[in-house]
């Protein structure tokens, strides 16, 4: 039978991401309305009398497929399995009885072997289908999941052995400041190095003049530097030598660099201690501005996500090393149970693999799916509209306008999907998320109010450096604004692009 897509991903939520995104242009989620059900016995069918119902069905050569409600097409069936595919080109699904499919947890995919687009079809088919990973682009060929060198592997070894045998000394530092911090045994874990600094002072002081409470924010600093800062912003702060001390001080210059991946360990160590201490957790990057508390929705016991492990935000992207969820691990809320303690030891044995797939995001999506298959641990991708970040800034310049002119009111607004800490700043002063006064943007300043702090307690928590007021600045006219910034060709970002705001 058919039945409406909506409605049965409604009323047995997979998770999974239904719009769209880039890398995923051929996909429109508006022209694939329907799900199409199938039953491996006849007593598991719907009763004829509600069959009968559709009487304009969609014909199948001389077959009726009927169109009827969820609910009537599901009430005989023991159990349900729900199987995603995109329509592609001869593309081909086989459903396959076997002696019991509750065992079988995965799809396995078989493709052309070296088969070509610039080959007619008739070339094409030629080729053996033979077996795949769910890897490899079936349109481009070759492998997403690329195997990490040995010397990584060893590098991620030593790591990790550092790591096991400084944890009895790592929980027992900890402990204590979550303890002190938790909110009914919640609390909010972000990472940073000295040279991210100004985008922690950021997010602090926009929380605070946006009047945002986050008593049960723990910094965990990689170097002393950017922990004499946290500690001067008020908020509580974890530092520990032993596993941060190899981690650059310095801020990566683009994503996916050697600086980029090095911290990437620590930002896979802090939600694991947390979570084995037995905290739920809000755990976020630091180039994020909240419009709403998001941890306040999370844990809300009559709310829309009540029922899940872990709530993640859409990254935007569309590719196989993300699939299905599609997850960004700079922003997710995660419950404490013996299924998240489990998916976080995971992370940390998969980790080499960031070397090969450029960040900790890969990562995620290989174990997200393998968890939800193997433990059922219950996992949602959040709407991208109600969580939005820099895929949007830099790919719907329409909705960036519905939220300046207060049509669409996001929960927070995230600048990933954007090279480097100095474009963070300067996208983020252009649309209004930027509460830092430039006096503390110099480094020299900065370090002396610090140092100032540091050896004046009675000047902690108040270095100087927060505005009340979002300090807007107009520094390319062709990217998003709260304001209409106007200015010679110095101000475009790129030659072919146009004004953000139309003239």
């Amino acid at each position: 039978v058919r039945v409406s897509k909506e409605d049965l991903l409604t009323l047995y939520d997979t998770g999974v991401p239904q719009r769209g995104g880039q890398g995923d242009k051929t996909y429109d989620h508006r022209k694939e309305s329907e799900a199409l059900l199938l039953y491996s016995r006849t007593s598991a069918m719907p009763e004829d009398s509600v069959l009968r119902q559709d009487t304009v069905g969609f014909h199948a050569g001389d077959a009726l497929i009927p169109l009827i409600n969820v609910p009537d097409a599901v009430k005989k069936c023991e159990g349900l399995d729900v199987v995603y595919t995109h329509n592609l080109n001869r593309h081909c699904l086989a459903i396959v009885g076997n002696y019991n499919s509750r065992y079988n947890g995965h799809i396995f995919k078989f493709q052309r072997k070296g088969a070509r687009k610039k080959e007619t079809l008739q070339e094409q088919l030629k080729h053996p289908l033979v077996p795949i990973s769910r890897g490899v682009d079936v349109e481009n060929h070759g492998s997403a999941f690329r195997m990490p060198d040995i010397e990584k592997v060893e590098e991620h070894w030593s790591n990790l052995g550092t790591y096991f045998n400084a944890i009895d000394h790592l929980t027992s530092k900890l402990e204590p400041i979550l303890q002190k911090i938790h909110r009914n045994k919640t609390v909010i874990v972000t990472v940073t190095n000295a040279g991210h600094k100004t985008l922690l002072m950021n997010f602090v002081c926009s929380c605070k003049a946006r009047g945002f409470e986050i008593s049960n924010l723990v910094v965990f600093a990689t170097d002393e530097e950017s922990m004499h800062l946290a500690e001067d912003l008020g908020v509580a702060v974890f530092y520990d030598e032993r596993i941060f001390g190899s981690i650059p001080a310095t801020a990566s210059k683009q994503f996916g660099d050697a600086d980029f991946k090095a911290i990437v360990f620590a930002k896979l160590v802090a939600p694991q201690l947390v979570n084995m201490l037995g905290y739920d957790m809000l755990f976020q990057d630091i180039d994020i501005v909240w419009n709403q508390h998001p941890v306040d929705l999370f844990i809300d016991p009559k709310g829309p996500y009540k029922d899940f492990d872990m709530l993640f935000m859409d990254d935007g992207i569309r590719n196989i090393i993300y699939a299905p969820y599609q997850a960004n691990s700079g922003f997710y809320f995660a419950k404490c149970n013996e299924e998240t303690k489990f998916f976080f030891r995971q992370l940390l044995y998969y980790a080499d693999n960031i070397h090969k797939w450029t960040s900790e995001q890969g990562v995620f999506g290989a174990v997200l799916p393998e968890m939800a298959s193997l433990l059922g641990l219950r996992i949602k991708t959040l709407l991208d509209l109600d969580f939005p970040g820099g895929f949007h800034y830099h790919r719907s310049s329409d909705f960036i306008r519905d939220i300046v002119e207060g049509k669409a009111q996001p929960v927070i607004f995230h600048m990933h999907w954007t090279k480097s800490v100095i474009q963070k700043l300067d996208f983020m002063k252009q649309m209004g998320l930027w509460y830092v006064k430039d006096v503390c943007l110099t480094s020299d300043l900065l370090e002396e109010k610090v140092q100032g702090s540091i050896k004046d307690q009675s000047a902690k928590q108040d270095i100087g450096c927060c505005s009340n007021e979002a300090l807007v600045q107009c520094i390319f006219f062709d990217k998003g604004s709260v304001t209409q910034c106007k200015g010679d060709t110095s101000m475009r970002m790129f030659e072919s692009t146009k004004h953000f705001w139309p003239t």
